[in-house]
């Protein structure tokens, strides 16, 4: 687990501190289970590994019997 240091102003932390324990929770709890709460950063390197793969998959597989013979391919 990884730990996060910050800076609030005092009233800031004294009602963050009566809400977490209305809650039955400690402050790093409140503000842990509120980060978690957050939606899943996307990657964008990730994504466009994806979207490349994707755009692959679709383009037709070229196939050694779809290559033309020498004559027609010299043909003009």
């Amino acid at each position: 687990m990884k730990n996060v240091t910050l800076s609030i102003d005092p009233e800031t932390h004294h009602n963050a501190r009566i809400i977490a324990a209305q809650r039955g929770v400690s402050l790093s709890g409140l503000v842990r289970d509120y980060l978690q709460s957050l939606p899943k950063a996307q990657n964008p390197r990730k994504e466009a590994m994806q979207n490349a793969f994707a755009a692959m998959d679709e383009v037709e597989q070229f196939s050694a019997s779809d290559r033309l013979d020498r004559d027609a391919l010299y043909e003009r």
